[in-house]
C-alpha cells in the first residue's frame, strides 16, 4: 500500500509539472483491461471521467483521493473523482469518504470510510446493493434517502418509469412519540414521520402507507415525512425476525425489495493484483 501511495504521488507532481490534466489515480489488473476504448495491460492512469471495461479479470482502481474499489469482470464504468457510474457489471467500493458508485440514477455511498458495499447490475433496470461492512445509504432522485443498508444485508432496488412523481408506498409498526407519529419501513430501514390525521387507531399496529416523500427532515424528530393520502393496516411486517410475507416498497419512484446474502460477490477477488511500485 505505501509503494502504492508513492507511485501516486510521483504521478501526480509529474502531471502538475507538465501542465497536464491532472490524473486522478491508477486502474490495476492481473491482466488487460479496455480503458477509453484502447486496450491496455497491468496498469493505467486514470483521469476524471475515464471509460474503463473489464474482460475476464476484474481491476483495482486506486484513486488519489484515497478510495479504493474493484470493478468486476465483464464490468463497465466511468470514473470520476467524486464517484463512479457503474455502467454494466458489479463494483465493489472501500476506504471512500465522500465517494459514491452512481448505477441507474441511484446513488449508493457508503456511512464510513471503514465500510465496504458492492453495486450489482441484478437486472436490466434493476441493481443490487450490498453491505458487506458497516452501513450503505442509497439516495435516488433530488437527493431523496431511498434506503438504508445495514452490514450483512442486500437490497434489490428497481427505479420505476414514472420516476420520483410515483406515490410512495412504506409499510412497519406505526408509533407514536412527542407528539409525532412515526413509521419505520422494515424494507428501506428508514423512518418517516407521518403528515396529516387519523393515525391514533393504527398506534401500534402494522400499516401500509401510501403518499408523497417531503425531503426535510422534520422538527423533533430529524426523519424525512411521508404526506399520507392512504392508510391502512397490513401484513407485511416483521415476526420473529422473519417477514409474514415477501414485501416491496415503492420510494421515490425506486422499488425496493429485501435481497437475500449476495453470493458471488467480485468472484475474481483472490486473483490478487499486480503492485505498483514507484519505479
Amino acid at each position: 500500500m505505501a509503494s502504492i501511495r508513492m507511485f501516486l504521488v510521483c504521478m501526480l507532481a509529474g502531471a502538475a509539472a507538465y501542465g497536464a490534466n491532472p490524473s486522478i489515480g491508477m486502474a490495476v489488473a492481473n491482466g488487460s483491461f479496455q480503458l477509453d476504448k484502447s486496450r491496455v495491460s497491468g496498469n493505467a492512469t486514470l483521469f476524471d471521467g475515464s471509460l474503463i471495461e473489464t474482460g475476464a479479470v476484474s481491476s483495482d482502481l486506486v484513486l488519489g483521493n484515497g478510495a479504493r474499489l474493484r470493478l468486476g469482470t465483464d464490468s463497465q464504468a466511468l470514473v470520476h473523482q467524486d464517484r463512479l457510474v457503474l455502467e454494466k457489471g458489479q463494483s465493489e467500493i472501500s476506504a471512500a469518504s465522500g465517494y459514491s458508485i452512481e448505477a441507474l440514477g441511484l446513488k449508493a455511498a457508503p456511512d464510513s470510510a471503514q465500510s465496504r458495499l458492492v453495486v450489482t447490475y441484478s437486472g436490466p433496470a434493476r441493481i443490487q446493493v450490498a453491505a458487506l461492512v458497516g452501513s450503505a445509504r442509497v439516495l435516488g432522485a433530488n437527493g431523496v434517502l431511498v434506503a438504508n443498508v445495514p452490514a450483512g444485508t442486500a437490497l434489490d432496488l428497481n427505479p420505476q418509469a414514472a420516476g420520483a412523481s410515483t406515490p410512495s408506498s412504506i409499510s412497519g409498526v406505526l408509533r407514536s412519540k412527542n407528539g409525532a407519529f412515526l413509521l419505520h419501513d422494515e424494507v428501506s430501514n428508514v423512518t418517516y414521520t407521518l403528515l396529516g390525521a387519523g393515525f391514533e387507531p393504527f398506534v401500534g399496529k402494522c400499516v401500509e402507507v401510501t403518499g408523497g416523500i417531503e425531503t426535510a427532515a422534520q422538527p423533533g424528530t430529524g426523519t424525512p415525512a411521508i404526506r399520507v393520502l392512504t392508510i391502512k393496516e397490513s401484513k407485511g411486517c416483521k415476526r420473529a425476525g422473519a417477514f409474514w410475507h415477501s414485501p416491496k416498497v415503492i420510494i421515490g419512484g425506486v422499488a425496493i425489495a429485501a435481497a437475500g446474502t449476495t453470493a458471488g460477490v467480485l468472484a475474481t477477488r483472490g486473483n490478487s493484483s499486480p503492485s505498483i511500485s514507484a519505479q
